[in-house]
């Protein structure tokens, strides 16, 4: 298979996402493709089967990440949860509670729930 070869494959990958799929695109599915892709031909230069330099997967480049669209709450939109939280609902202390416990520790839902 040629750096070719895996970059057409990456391409269609990317092109035609999984309709079940979360993502909107097919990018997520393309990076990981072509670190599988590394990943083989690095076990078969592991195992003797073909020298580091006739690797055709390492000769393709990583796809470029975008950037994430992640971002902290701001004040404002922690206190109209917090509001929302403590004035709705069928245990408002509880649901405050926890909030406040996001709040303070930054942890995930696994740790207010007791498992990592």
């Amino acid at each position: 298979m040629t750096a070719s070869d895996i970059q057409v494959l990456q391409r269609r990958i990317v092109a035609t996402p999984a309709p079940d799929a979360t993502a909107a695109t097919g990018r997520h599915a393309g990076e990981m493709f072509v670190a599988a892709a590394r990943a083989f031909y690095n076990h078969a230069i592991a195992d003797g089967l073909i020298q580091a330099a006739d690797s055709s997967a390492h000769r393709v480049g990583e796809p470029r990440r975008l950037p994430s669209t992640r971002r902290a709450l701001t004040p404002n939109e922690i206190t109209e949860i917090n509001l929302v939280a403590r004035t709705s609902g069928n245990d408002t202390v509880l649901h405050a509670l926890l909030l406040r416990l996001h709040t303070e520790t930054a942890c995930r839902r696994g740790g207010a729930l007791g498992y990592a």
